[in-house]
């Protein structure tokens, strides 16, 4: 089977489109971190290491109510997540939840590597 031109072009249009997305929101995600507070960045970094240490998995909604600092700019908190993963504290689990802060969309459940049952207190 082959592939018209006409259709050719939909998928480079298509390609187009989400190489812009990620760049957008790569930058967005840069902006957030730029502008967030440098010891909010540091109380909820603390905040987030002490989490994982005590529960097997991470969902980023659930950062708030269990306590995380809340920054004045909530997608600072992206950076963040994205940054425990990186320094290999995180790793996606593979399933999703819908985001109650972001309309429902998808978001990754999170496993946490650093998770230290003993330490755990139970729920």
């Amino acid at each position: 089977m082959t592939v018209g031109a006409g259709q050719a072009s939909l998928f480079d249009e298509q390609r187009t489109r989400v190489r812009a997305a990620r760049v957008r929101r790569r930058d967005g995600m840069t902006r957030a971190d730029e502008h967030a507070d440098s010891q909010w960045r540091a109380d909820a970094w603390a905040w987030l290491g002490a989490y994982l240490r005590t529960h097997p998995t991470f969902f980023a909604d659930d950062a708030w109510p269990a306590g995380c600092p809340r920054p004045r700019e909530a997608r600072a908190f992206g950076p963040l997540v994205l940054r425990a993963a990186r320094e290999g504290l995180i790793r996606k689990t593979g399933t999703f939840r819908a985001r109650t802060s972001g309309n429902l969309t998808p978001a990754p459940v999170w496993e946490s590597l650093v998770y230290d049952p003993a330490g755990a207190v139970a729920s």
